[in-house]
């Protein structure tokens, strides 16, 4: 059965959080890899609004965790943008979720946290090991992703777990991710905060 999104009962249960009912459905033998026109699984619909015990359910009734939607996107990814960490360390460390999954850009869920300014869940992922070094398509690294949209917390997290991120190469490219982003904004309380930072980890190298 589908409702008029041409979804079943348990996407529409899990993207709102019914942990219940989605216990209900699935042990009377609910498909979990029904997926919606974006390739969303319950599994993503639930990590997305951050319904832990819902991807607990789904998760011990044998949902994938490493599923991927048609833009390539994990659980995990989509947990890690949307700043759930408790989720995020859950999936890793209980469920084993790969921590440097690649979306179809290259994304893995640490570029994702770092655009979005998601500090604690960048950290989390430093601590559990996620790769730093990793490029996406444009060949940018986490860290270059968090300049260009002037993440200045999280630039400092990577800069104080990883200094040697900074190579000869990411100098130059840092230098002009930040022209490039506070040229376009009007200085106000933090805009103007990354540049000099990160000036001035590179005079000391």
């Amino acid at each position: 059965m589908q409702s008029s999104r041409g979804w079943s009962p348990l996407l529409n249960a899990a993207e709102n959080g019914h942990e219940g009912i989605v216990s209900t459905l699935l042990d009377h033998h609910a498909r979990v890899d029904v997926f919606d026109s974006e390739g969303k699984a319950a599994l993503h619909l639930a990590a997305e609004h951050g319904y832990k015990l819902v991807c607990n359910a789904l998760l011990t009734h044998k949902a994938f965790i490493n599923a991927r939607t048609m833009s390539g996107l994990t659980a995990l990814h989509l947990a890690a943008m949307k700043g759930y960490n408790d989720l995020v360390w859950s999936l890793i460390t209980q469920h084993h979720s790969q921590k440097d999954a690649l979306t179809l850009k290259k994304q893995t869920p640490l570029h994702l946290a770092a655009e979005a300014g998601q500090l604690e869940v960048c950290d989390t992922l430093l601590q559990l090991g996620a790769d730093t070094n990793a490029t996406n398509d444009a060949g940018q690294k986490a860290v270059h992703v968090a300049a260009m949209r002037n993440n200045s917390e999280v630039v400092k997290l990577f800069l104080k777990t990883s200094p040697e991120l900074v190579t000869t190469a990411d100098k130059v490219r840092l230098h002009k991710q930040m022209e490039t982003q506070t040229d376009r904004q009007t200085d106000t309380a933090g805009q103007s905060e990354i540049r000099p930072m990160i000036f001035q980890f590179i005079q000391i190298r």
